[in-house]
């Protein structure tokens, strides 16, 4: 019997600890598509968003002959962590000699009596997996025609859900259109340094069990939850917006490795850039326990 115990114990702890927190984790759970795909489709949505509401806000704010010259900074950060949790506990009470009371009224009582001892045990374990991208784009794709290519919105939740990108940036152009809010101290300077927006999306799933075994002295899994798994998805968007920077990108000639050439291309400015920093770092002092 004591061996039975022991086993039954042994495979509990076994199939609690070897799931959530023990291993690297699944980015999504859906068996039908792998990261790469959902990953990449999670992207495109980022894309479809950010172009639909640009494309739409120059036909709006023709007047705003800045916007093209912009560009968006987008980390995509997706974070998950698993947890599972196994919490014994164990109790063994044992009866006592009964006492009898007599009282001044002429009654008389029988008080049970009972020793009783617990003990208990928490053990958990957490693995947490976090993936990040980030990518640059120019406004001039968006708003140029022969540029531009079809986007088709996914019209789901969460992640997959309308970012409403173009409440925000549409709020900033309207101050900066409106005399005496904002203005650029020099005619050709953007009215504002960068916008910045930031969306997140948190998933988690909890369950537990308490398989729970009362015999005549010792009760069996006081504590609930005994086993416990936690799953917790969260998506994270960071766009940074803001005017584009002339860079050189130095190119090596396939045939001549010793040869190259510097080659002009657009990047983000240091305010996009010092912006987009400055949110990461808040993002990471955020997540700290």
């Amino acid at each position: 019997m004591r061996q039975l115990k022991s086993k039954l114990i042994a495979t509990t702890v076994a199939v609690a600890l070897a799931g959530c927190g023990t291993l690297t984790p699944d980015l999504y759970l859906r068996e039908t598509e792998d990261t790469a795909i959902a990953v990449n489709k999670l992207v495109n949505h980022v894309r479809c968003q950010l172009a639909t509401a640009i494309d739409e806000l120059y036909q709006q704010f023709p007047n705003a002959t800045w916007l093209p010259t912009w560009g968006a900074k987008v980390t995509l950060k997706v974070t998950v962590l698993e947890r599972s949790d196994f919490n014994p506990g164990v109790s063994v009470g044992a009866p006592l000699s009964t006492q009898t009371r007599s009282f001044s009224n002429g009654t008389t009582r029988v008080i049970a009596q009972n020793l009783s001892v617990a003990a208990g045990g928490s053990f958990s374990a957490e693995a947490t997996r976090t993936e990040t991208l980030s990518y640059y784009y120019t406004f001039d794709e968006f708003t140029d025609p022969s540029l531009k290519r079809p986007c088709r919105f996914e019209d789901g939740v969460l992640i997959q859900s309308d970012f409403k990108l173009k409440e925000w940036i549409e709020a900033s152009i309207l101050s900066t259109s409106t005399p005496g809010t904002i203005r650029p101290v020099f005619v050709d300077e953007p009215p504002v340094e960068y916008i910045q927006q930031e969306r997140a999306f948190v998933v988690t799933m909890t369950g537990g069990a308490t398989p729970k075994v009362q015999l005549v002295n010792v009760t069996a899994n006081t504590t609930s939850p005994f086993l416990g798994a936690t799953r917790k998805h969260t998506d994270n968007i960071l766009i940074t917006m803001g005017p584009t920077e002339e860079i050189f990108k130095k190119r090596t000639f396939k045939a001549d490795p010793s040869k190259s050439v510097s080659v002009p291309a657009k990047g983000p400015s240091e305010a996009v850039r010092n912006a987009d920093l400055a949110a990461q770092i808040g993002q990471a002092v955020k997540s700290l326990p």
